[in-house]
C-alpha cells in the first residue's frame, strides 16, 4: 500500500520505537527473482545473513573503510546517504553462500562502540542496485523483479545502520517506506521509484520468512509509520 501527499524528501525522524542492536545485522530476506544462478528451481530467493558477533569483526569493518569505491559502492553509499542521512562504508565482494534454498545478498557489522556501522554487498545486488542509478524509464516486467530485489536489500541494510536496529520486522517495515526515496536518490525518475518500490510492497510479504514479517502497525498512519509524504507499505494477499 502506497501512500501519497506530495513529493517532499522524508526528514530523519521517525515515531516508531526500535531496538537498538550491538550484533551484526541480518540483511534482507528480497524475494523470489530469477537470477540465473540455480539456487531453487527456476527462482531463486534473495536472503540475508544470519550472523552473530564473530573474530573478523574488526577485519571486515577495516576492509569496509580502507581503499578507493568501486562505481556501484560509491553509488549506494551516495544513494543511502542522500536518502537516510548517514555515510556508511559499503563494500561489494561475493558472500558466502551457506543458507540452503537461499541467496545472501549483504549484511550490516552494527555499529558497536567506537566501531562504526558498515555495510558488505553481494557483487550480484550491486550490479543490480548500479542499474537503477540515472534511471529514467521503467523496467520490462522481466527486469524489474531482479532489480527490486538489489535495491531492496540495500535500502534494508542502510535501515540496520541509520536506526542501529538489528529487529528484522522492523528494519523490513522501514526499508518498505524507504525504497521510494532509495531509488529516487539514485537518480532514478519518479515513475521508476514508484515501479521499484511497489515491486518490493507486492513480491516481499510473499517470501518474507517469520522473523522478518512485518507487524500490523507497519501501514499508514499505524506506529511504525515514519510520516514520509510518499511511503509503500507491504501488501499482504
Amino acid at each position: 500500500m502506497k501512500k501519497q501527499h506530495g513529493e517532499s524528501a522524508p526528514e530523519n525522524n521517525t515515531r516508531a520505537k526500535v531496538s537498538v542492536g550491538r550484533i551484526i545485522g541480518k540483511s534482507a530476506l528480497a524475494f523470489s527473482v530469477t537470477l540465473g544462478i540455480g539456487l531453487v528451481p527456476a527462482a531463486a530467493v534473495t536472503a540475508g545473513a544470519v550472523a552473530v558477533a564473530r573474530p573478523e569483526h574488526t577485519k571486515e569493518l577495516l576492509y569496509a573503510l580502507k581503499g578507493d569505491l568501486t562505481p556501484a559502492e560509491q553509488a549506494i553509499r551516495d544513494a543511502g546517504e542522500k536518502a537516510m542521512g548517514v555515510d556508511v562504508p559499503v563494500r561489494c565482494a561475493p558472500i558466502p553462500q551457506t543458507q540452503e534454498g537461499v541467496h545472501i545478498n549483504g549484511y550490516t557489522h552494527m555499529k558497536d562502540g567506537p566501531l562504526p556501522a558498515a555495510i558488505r554487498m553481494e557483487d550480484q545486488a550491486c550490479d543490480g542496485f548500479m542499474r537503477v542509478v540515472s534511471r529514467q524509464e521503467p523496467f520490462s516486467e522481466d527486469e524489474v523483479k531482479a532489480v527490486a530485489a538489489s535495491v531492496g536489500s540495500a535500502t534494508h541494510e542502510y535501515v540496520h545502520a541509520r536506526w542501529n536496529t538489528s529487529d528484522e520486522s522492523l528494519t523490513d517495515c522501514y526499508a518498505f517506506q524507504n525504497s521510494y526515496y532509495m531509488t529516487i536518490a539514485a537518480g532514478a525518475a519518479p515513475e521508476v521509484a514508484d515501479q521499484i518500490a511497489g515491486t518490493i510492497a507486492v513480491e516481499r510479504p510473499k517470501v518474507a520468512p517469520a522473523e522478518y514479517k512485518t507487524s500490523p502497525e507497519c501501514r499508514a498512519d499505524g506506529a511504525q509509520d515514519l510520516g514520509y509524504d510518499i511511503a509503500y507499505f507491504p501488501i499482504v494477499s
